[in-house]
């Protein structure tokens, strides 16, 4: 095991969960940062490496570790972009999400799972991924070094040393979205599935997948219930007991049924049938919050009311006539 000093573990504003093992908050938190966990061992690894400019916390991480592996819980930027903090970490991601990483242009396809993106988003998208490398001094995004990640598969273990983590694959809110279990530490990291939250299970791009997130969801609950968990840690939020985390993803996965009742409710209300822009304008999901451009929002708010309305019509409870959605008699 590396040498250090418990003052110098703790000094990128991180909290050490268990020996060897610490996590990193940004000290500020914007879009696209997020949490880190680092396992220090024989080799040593880090969980994630969240977008976190005007701060100096992943640099700190370096310095102090180098770790060897990079591991990327799931492909989204706030989840990857700081990865040239550490271009010397072997980056291993889960397979089905490999090529997202490859190129911007690959990147927003993926999200977009395949299908047209409005020329106005992808205009948007592409100034937006730019803008994000120059506050990081990046010219592009061969920058982030991500020419060469590797991957895995769920249920895959890794070997660090004394610890041994094992990779649960928890797919929904993205198609590769993984956690970490450390059987030692007893620490679960479970990613975005944020429970400490109280906006509810994010499912905002067309490559989601609502039934398959309400199973990982059980899926979690179900280890944790089988499981000797001492702490259980999120992608954004604080980290929490065994016994709060099965308090607060029950709370977490009743927000897909709360969803899915208020949008059958308002559609029931409209005899002759309503559009789906129409039922998105309710903003059931974003509660009125508002973006510049407005259309991030409006569209992801619009792909979290396509999920469901999917959803529904396989439950046979609403049917769709040409652009109009109505409650099955």
């Amino acid at each position: 095991m590396k040498p250090y000093t418990k003052e110098e573990f703790v000094s990128f504003n991180g909290t050490e969960l268990f020996p060897g093992v610490v996590l990193v908050r940004p000290s500020v938190k914007k879009y696209l940062t997020s949490n880190s966990l680092l396992f220090v061992d024989e080799i040593t690894l880090i969980v994630d490496s969240g977008f976190q400019h005007n701060t100096d916390q992943l640099m700190k991480v370096r310095k102090l570790f180098n770790p060897d592996i990079l591991f990327f819980s799931h492909y989204h930027l706030d989840h990857t972009f700081g990865c040239h903090t550490f271009p010397d970490s072997r980056k291993i991601i889960h397979q089905i999400e490999r090529d997202a990483l490859t190129t911007s242009e690959l990147f927003i396809q993926f999200c977009y799972n395949g299908s047209t993106i409005p020329n106005k988003e992808l205009a948007f998208w592409n100034k937006r991924f730019q803008d994000f490398l120059n506050v990081e001094n990046l010219s592009n995004w061969d920058d982030l070094h991500l020419n060469d990640v590797k991957t895995f598969k769920g249920n895959d273990i890794i070997d660090l040393g004394n610890f041994q983590l094992e990779i649960i694959h928890l797919p929904g809110h993205s198609p590769g979205h993984c956690g970490l279990y450390d059987p030692l530490s007893q620490i679960l990291f479970i990613g975005d599935m944020e429970i400490s939250s109280n906006f509810g299970p994010w499912y905002g791009w067309p490559n989601s997948d609502l039934p398959t997130f309400r199973k990982s969801v059980n899926t979690v609950i179900d280890f944790i219930e089988t499981h000797e968990i001492s702490r259980i840690i999120s992608s954004h939020s604080r980290e929490v007991t065994k016994e709060e985390g099965l308090i607060l993803l029950r709370r977490f996965y009743s927000y897909f049924d709360i969803r899915k009742q208020q949008i059958f409710n308002y559609i029931s209300y409209h005899n002759d049938g309503v559009t789906l822009k129409r039922i998105a304008d309710q903003s059931l999901i974003y509660k009125g919050k508002k973006s510049n451009p407005s259309f991030v929002w409006e569209s992801f708010e619009l792909i979290h009311i396509e999920h469901h309305i999917k959803e529904l019509i396989s439950h046979n409870q609403i049917l769709m006539e040409g652009n109009l959605i109505r409650k099955h008699d």
